[in-house]
């Protein structure tokens, strides 16, 4: 009986370190001054505010990052296929973004953090997180007047 104790009691150690490494995302902030921040501090070095599709999944061989084509611009500019800098394969772990053929997705671009590539320009994404929050139609709109107002 005190293994079948000391086995559950692993168990929900090892559940508790699972749970702490999953991604966690915070809830739209309903104080308009909250939410205000929230907007000021996301659209701060945002390029753009895109529809996308997948061109092209990430390229494990390569190491390179997905392309996507850009059905959309909401907000600032962006070319018609932008490249996804990555530092590996998406993980849900991290929040990063999966992209998926055939589904359309909301992203913010923001500039890329290492050298500019040989063949063009890559992109970095918000995070999971922030394209769930970016899902709401309200908060979009006010995220696109934000970049407007620049």
């Amino acid at each position: 009986m005190h293994r079948f104790f000391l086995f559950l009691a692993m168990l929900a150690i090892g559940a508790a370190e699972t749970a702490a490494l999953a991604c966690t995302c915070i809830a739209l902030p309903t104080d308009a001054a909250e939410r205000q921040s929230l907007v000021t501090d996301i659209v701060d070095g945002a390029v753009a505010l895109i529809e996308v599709e997948l061109d092209t999944a990430y390229d494990v061989a390569a190491g390179r990052g997905e392309r996507l084509r850009v059905v959309s611009t909401l907000a600032g500019a962006a070319p018609a296929i932008v490249e996804i800098e990555r530092d590996g394969p998406p993980d849900g772990v991290r929040c990063d973004l999966e992209f998926r053929s055939g589904e359309r997705t909301i992203v913010l671009l923001y500039p890329q953090r290492s050298a500019a590539a040989a063949d063009g320009p890559r992109f970095r994404l918000a995070d999971r997180c922030l394209t769930q929050l970016v899902g709401d139609a309200g908060f979009r709109a006010e995220l696109v007047a934000a970049m407007a107002a620049r």
